[in-house]
């Protein structure tokens, strides 16, 4: 979900990007056709650019950085936008020729005076005359309605003063008034007549000459005294007049026309791709807006007899956001983004992780646009009327803002309220799958929710009684089972463990040997005496394992109880300390002594019986060899019992003593065996450690047939420690091969001289 949202931010700002400066909304310096202004010295160009969304004027400087000068954002009082005409550049101020209506002529005809006779038609085409400041961004209106009927209008100047030309409808007539200071039009300065059977396309008065541009591609002057023709045309375009300077450029040829010195000159430029778009003469040459071909356009400089590099244009990243906003704040553009904005919260609401989550964004994919494309017309409305930004932020927040986000509020508020029985669904359900136990202080919900809930409590308690059922059957059937049996099988559950399941392991073996305290202590005939004991000894066994074992055996075997320790014979070794310990120690004790056999060997641990009826087994040939002696090493009074084996895998810090080894019946198998020491007391540890190097002397005696050396030293050990069992078992062991003469048939192993003939 955080990847999801981190994603849709970042398309949301990607498009905000693309929306505030996208090429389509930028100045286009290709749709300037014939309204492009320049200063006297033609340091700074302007052109206009009209769209569907306002009418803007764009300054570019020396450098070819296109600048935003002025948006044109008025009305006519029947709600017609106007669109920039003409631009002219005169008296350190530029005019601005403004057009709003229907685009057509309303007569053909000419107009003889200051004002129309006829009423004035509101399907007429509606102009104004605009003084712009460039450098303030402020216009003013000079005059708010010119009074003439006719086509292709045009601004002129004759150093401050200003004249106004246009053409009748036909193309047969041409007239140019003169426009006086404080907004007034002044009278007729000049008309002139199209020639024969050729048409009038545009004209501009410069205060002498009135310069026309002819249907058949040629330009001629009109003036009072008559018409000069002496200026070839080629189909001119561009056409600037202005103080005794003359500019345009040859539509055939891309050849610009312009005075040098007071006398007419021309100029190609170098690179076919160059077209003239607008340009203005100077004392030594002209410069040029041109248009590449990559619609770009740039500036060009002809100095001398010679152009200049040109100067690519670069737009202003402030006049693409002035652009980019306004038509934003346009009815079209208001409409694509509210629609923009509903389209990116239904995928929201689409790609929601859940049906909450996306029931809860839908009144959001509703209101949102809503309150969108309201905030975006009352933002329009404050543009249009050019109130302050600041004052226009608070109108539209007041007017849409608070009103929308309250809206907004409303409708997640109520969303999540009427959501929230159906919002605490998947957390019960949660809860039911851990513990199926219904909560009764939820309260049930009306309608569908509230059946859902009633269906799950009553799962709850149908779960409840299997949950009970099952439990104690597991605890049962655990009870008969060998611990871990699931696990030492390398099955996942005891679901899983079939007969003849069979696993091949190795590991630490403990067999523990339980016999009552005493040599007399009988219990005779009395079952309930001896069920007392194997409880008490059972209980204490397990006492000692604690989490440290796994019970391998399934019943409880006095001489042969079988655990394993998975983490190694150190843990076997602390059960042995512990079992010799507390049990000598509590009064309570059930009178049980215990010895354990710790054995690092592989065995094999499985499942043997039928599908109705299975009982687990262990198999191995050394346990079972120890298991058949471990009885007579507990009457010998040993605790704890090492092999070899196991022995190697203990702490240095254990103590222990070589003692013999044990022997299979046809002496093919030997494990040797030590005693572990850390059961006894602390007195009786160190004396059988201090004796130790005898102890081993006396054996090794014992196994090169030195039996009455060997005798001497177990008996000054027994001597020393009455309750050493092992080695008075040796002093025995002595004396009956004392005076044996063949030692082919000596069993060295412990108990291997039981088995001689006496």
């Amino acid at each position: 979900m955080k990847k999801s949202l981190l994603l849709a931010l970042i398309i949301v700002a990607a498009l905000s990007a693309f929306a505030l400066f996208n090429p389509w909304t930028a100045p286009s310096f290709a749709a300037a056709e014939a309204r492009i202004a320049a200063a006297a010295d033609g340091s700074v160009f302007y052109f206009a650019e009209n769209r569907s969304w306002g009418s803007f004027v764009f300054g570019v400087d020396e450098q070819g950085k296109i600048g935003f000068v002025y948006e044109d954002k008025a009305a006519d009082e029947n709600g017609r936008s106007y669109a920039v005409s003409d631009l002219l550049w005169s008296g350190r101020q530029l005019w601005l020729l403004r057009e709003a209506g229907a685009g057509e002529s309303t007569g053909a005809g000419e107009s003889t005076g200051a004002a129309e006779s006829a009423a004035p038609d509101e399907n007429a085409v509606r102009r104004q005359i605009w003084r712009l400041d460039p450098a303030t961004g402020t216009a003013v209106a000079v005059i708010t309605r010119l009074p003439f009927r006719g086509e292709d209008f045009r601004l002129g100047a004759n150093g401050e003063q200003l004249y106004l030309s246009y053409r009748d409808a036909d193309g047969r007539r041409v007239y140019a008034y003169a426009l006086e200071a404080g907004g007034v039009v002044g009278s007729l300065a000049l008309a002139a007549d199209a020639p024969a059977d050729i048409l009038i396309e545009t004209a501009v008065y410069d205060g002498k000459y009135l310069y026309s541009a002819l249907a058949d591609g040629s330009l001629r002057a009109f003036s009072a005294a008559g018409v000069k023709t002496e200026f070839t045309g080629g189909e001119p375009q561009a056409l600037w007049a202005g103080g005794g300077s003359l500019f345009y450029v040859d539509r055939a040829t891309n050849a610009a026309h312009f005075t040098l010195n007071a006398l007419p000159a021309h100029a190609v430029p170098p690179a076919e791709t160059e077209i003239i778009r607008a340009g203005l003469p100077l004392a030594d040459g002209f410069v040029a807006l041109v248009a590449t071909s990559d619609g770009e356009g740039a500036l060009l400089r002809y100095a001398g007899a010679d152009f200049l590099p040109p100067v690519p244009l670069e737009i202003n990243p402030s006049a693409n956001l002035r652009c980019s906003l306004a038509a934003a704040l346009s009815p079209v553009g208001i409409g694509i983004l509210a629609m923009a904005v509903f389209v990116f919260c239904l995928c929201l609401c689409a790609f929601a992780p859940s049906l909450l989550g996306r029931l809860t964004l839908l009144p959001v994919c509703l209101t949102l646009p809503l309150v969108f494309g309201a905030a975006g017309l009352a933002a329009r409305s404050a543009w249009e009327s050019g109130a302050d930004p600041e004052a226009a932020f608070y109108q539209m927040l007041a007017q849409c803002g608070l009103p929308g986000l309250g809206l907004l509020l409303l409708c997640l508020i109520l969303t999540v309220c009427w959501l929230s029985p159906l919002r605490r669904l998947p957390r019960q359900m949660r809860e039911i799958s851990a513990r199926p136990v219904w909560d009764d202080s939820v309260p049930i919900a009306f309608g569908e929710v509230g059946r859902v809930q009633r269906a799950m409590q009553e799962i709850c308690l149908s779960l409840s009684i299997r949950e009970y059922e099952m439990n104690s059957a597991m605890n049962s059937y655990r009870r008969f089972m060998p611990q871990d049996l699931d696990r030492l099988l390398n099955r996942a559950n005891l679901m899983e463990i079939e007969y003849g399941d069979v696993a091949t392991s190795e590991g630490i073996v403990g067999l523990v040997t339980t016999m009552p305290r005493g040599a007399s202590k009988r219990f005779g005939e009395s079952h309930r005496r001896f069920l007392e004991f194997v409880f008490a000894a059972f209980g204490r066994i397990y006492a000692a394992a604690a989490s440290s074992a796994v019970f391998l055996s399934t019943w409880f075997s006095l001489t042969d109880f079988r655990l394993l320790f998975p983490a190694g014979g150190m843990d076997g070794v602390r059960m042995g300390v512990r079992l010799a310990t507390e049990s000598a120690d509590d009064p309570g004790d059930p009178g049980a002594e215990f010895m354990l056999v710790l054995h690092r060997t592989a065995y094999e641990y499985g499942v043997s019986g039928q599908e109705n009826r299975a009982v687990s087994f262990m198999s191995s040939y050394e346990l079972g060899l120890l298991a058949k002696q471990s009885a007579k090493l507990a009457a010998l009074g040993v605790k704890l019992l090492v092999t070899e084996q196991c022995e190697k895998t203990l702490a240095d810090a254990v103590s222990t003593r070589y003692i013999g080894y044990i022997a299979s019946s046809d002496e093919q198998h030997n494990i040797k065996i030590y005693e572990v020491l850390d059961v006894y007391r602390e007195s009786e540890k160190n004396l059988r450690e201090q004796y130790n190097q005898k102890f081993q002397q006396a054996i090794r005696l014992y196994y090169t047939n030195d039996f009455y050396l060997a005798r001497s030293l177990f008996s000054e050990i027994f001597k020393n420690c009455p309750g050493d069992g092992v080695a008075k078992w040796y002093i025995f062991s002595c004396e009956r091969l004392f005076n044996r003469t063949d030692f082919s048939t000596i069993n060295y192993s412990i108990f291997g001289t039981e088995q001689l003939p006496k």
